[in-house]
């Protein structure tokens, strides 16, 4: 931990009270620094206390700050940039406990997965100058920087072990006191390399990027020396590994969960199938039924095989393990294969199956060629909202060039924060600023305005019905929700967005809408048309009302939709926060109607 960060203040306030906050907290006292107080913004939480910690609000750390000499370390991972916005209107100093760090030591992979942009990326494909990769983590440790203890992955493209320098690598970031998850598709993974990581590095993190785990997907990984079969036996042989030397990080095996793959754009109305792993849903039950059985084994042979160093490892974490925390961890087999819900299987000690959604990354031509021909792509682009959905904002990664740009996705360095070949560094005052800049204006950067995330498909076909229901809610407006009487609506915030791709040349647009306030409410709809080359939307109708309090109504607005041309409707309306949610109008049904 960079302690040196820390001189010059008399009291220390850990805001966030989630696992990042107790790992802060277990990091501080190991130090010998006492901890003043946490904050949190969760009003539950406040006037409690945390292992003996007292939890104080938003408003008390601000009087707090004023009578002591106080920093407050934002201790967070999804929320660290809205903290810190929050942070910097009350005028309060702050760093971060930790942030992720993407190193990427090399661009070249052993693989070149169908499912991965790397054959795509048109920056030139290199290794991380040693002399740069060095300068940068020291720089990170700097009394100039603003993280306590970085959280460092060695990679964006490529594979680590590729990497000569991978090595060096590591023991920089032993040398000093970072954080480290290694990322790896293990086919590289020798009995030798096993035995340094595991005793040389006791607090490495491993996640093995297993994706879709079916033979069939193997051979899209265009593996050229391994089996489907050997590779995996080398995912057992890694993890019996981690036994054999009593390590204590965690081992992860990221995988791909096909539901989650299919339902990765939310906004599609249609089936894109992009990724298969298994013909059916029984399919993969069996297979998890297979691979868990397999997996509930090796922890019995691992209990017997090694009986000192399973107690030894038994319960315990990884120095910031709540990374992987994400979803419920199961333990038992048969709930984790009859679940719906994202979940994760530990099967053994600090050894877990998890399932995630599939990234898109930032190679907008890879995007594209995943799309069938007979659907229509379009990117969400709205500034304003853009970071409260980010949990990526002020993140960073230092790509092979030396380019230090905004995010892991940003692969072609669209939004370059610091160039280390000419001697900028992270924790420049004018890198800082920059990335302040982006944080609070996503629009300076295009992978930010065009983010894969925000991604919207529509269907093509021509439907010959007279009615197209509109799907595609964008942005601003809450998940579903179920009134009293079991009726699915979604209810809008401020300014809200509901995209429609007419598929038949419609005259109506037709609303089914509820107030949700207790008091009258103006409402203002708005129809507009997106020209394509100027991808910008124009304004073409609008549309007011007054709902009483609770009233609900239907109503038909004319309008001429031209089939096969994008519209925006938005939704404009005073919120107001009723049972803590932050509320406009509830939208039962939309519809084009000819």
């Amino acid at each position: 931990m960079n302690t040196q960060l820390l001189n010059g203040y008399d009291k220390y306030v850990l805001f966030g009270t989630r696992p990042i906050g107790i790992q802060a907290l277990r990091q501080f006292r190991e130090a010998g620094i006492e901890v003043a107080c946490f904050c949190d913004n969760d009003e539950s939480k406040w006037n409690t206390k945390i292992d003996g910690v007292k939890v104080i609000s938003p408003l008390g750390l601000q009087d707090f700050v004023s009578r002591e000499n106080a920093l407050t370390v934002v201790c967070s991972s999804y929320a660290k940039h809205l903290i810190a916005i929050q942070l910097e209107e009350m005028n309060i100093p702050y760093i971060y406990f930790s942030k992720p760090i993407f190193v990427e030591i090399t661009s070249f992979c052993n693989q070149a997965c169908t499912f991965c942009p790397y054959e795509y990326i048109k920056r030139p494909k290199s290794h991380l100058n040693p002399k740069l990769m060095k300068e940068f983590l020291h720089d990170l440790k700097s009394e100039n920087s603003d993280i306590l203890y970085p959280t460092v992955y060695p990679h964006v493209m490529g594979e680590p072990l590729v990497c000569k320098h991978f090595f060096d690598f590591m023991d920089t970031c032993k040398e000093l006191g970072f954080y480290v998850c290694v990322v790896t598709n293990w086919a590289l993974l020798s009995p030798d390399i096993q035995k340094r990581l595991f005793t040389e590095y006791p607090d490495l993190d491993i996640v093995l990027s297993l994706q879709g785990p079916t033979k069939k997907v193997f051979e899209w990984r265009k593996e050229k020396k391994l089996t489907y079969e050997q590779w995996i036996d080398i995912m057992f042989e890694v993890m019996e590994a981690k036994f054999k030397y009593a390590h204590h990080g965690a081992i992860q095996i990221s995988t791909i969960f096909p539901d989650r793959a299919n339902k990765l754009w939310t906004r599609s109305d249609c089936d894109l199938h992009l990724f298969e792993w298994y013909d059916s849903m029984e399919e993969f039950t069996q297979w998890k039924r297979d691979f868990g059985g397999r997996c509930a084994a090796f922890n019995d042979e691992m209990r017997q095989k090694y009986p000192e160093n399973y107690e030894t490892i038994k319960d315990a974490t990884s120095p910031v393990s709540y990374y992987f925390n994400l979803y419920n961890v199961l333990k038992d087999l048969e709930q984790w294969v009859n679940t719906d819900e994202p979940a994760q299987f530990e099967f053994a000690p600090n050894i877990h199956i998890y399932s995630k959604k599939f990234g898109i990354w930032g190679v907008e031509e890879y995007f594209k060629s995943l799309i069938p021909n007979d659907k229509y792509l379009h990117y969400e682009e709205n500034y304003h909202a853009l970071t409260e959905k980010c949990d990526r904002v002020g993140d960073v990664a230092l790509l092979s060039s030396g380019q230090l740009v905004s995010c892991c996705i940003d692969n072609e360095a669209d939004f370059v924060f610091a160039d280390l070949n000419k001697g900028e560094k992270y924790s420049d005052a004018k890198t800082q600023e920059r990335i302040r800049e982006l944080r609070d204006n996503l629009s300076l950067s295009q992978i930010c305005r065009r983010c894969k995330a925000r991604a919207l498909v529509f269907d093509k076909t021509e439907l010959n019905e007279k009615t197209q229901p509109l799907t595609h809610y964008g942005i601003r407006w809450h998940g579903k929700r179920e009134n009293d009487s079991g009726e699915v609506y979604r209810a809008s915030y401020e300014l809200s967005y509901i995209f429609a791709f007419p598929r038949i040349d419609a005259n109506f647009l037709t609303l089914d809408i509820a107030s949700l306030q207790d008091k009258k409410q103006f409402t203002l709809i708005k129809i507009l048309d997106y020209d394509e080359e100027t991808e910008l939307f124009t304004e073409r109708k609008n549309y007011s009302m007054q709902l009483k309090p609770g009233e609900r109504t239907s109503l038909s607005i004319p309008y001429e939709f031209e089939k096969g041309k994008l519209h925006r409707v938005d939704f404009i309306t005073a919120t107001q926060r009723i049972n803590d949610k932050d509320d406009g109008v509830a939208v039962y049904s939309a519809c084009l109607r000819v």
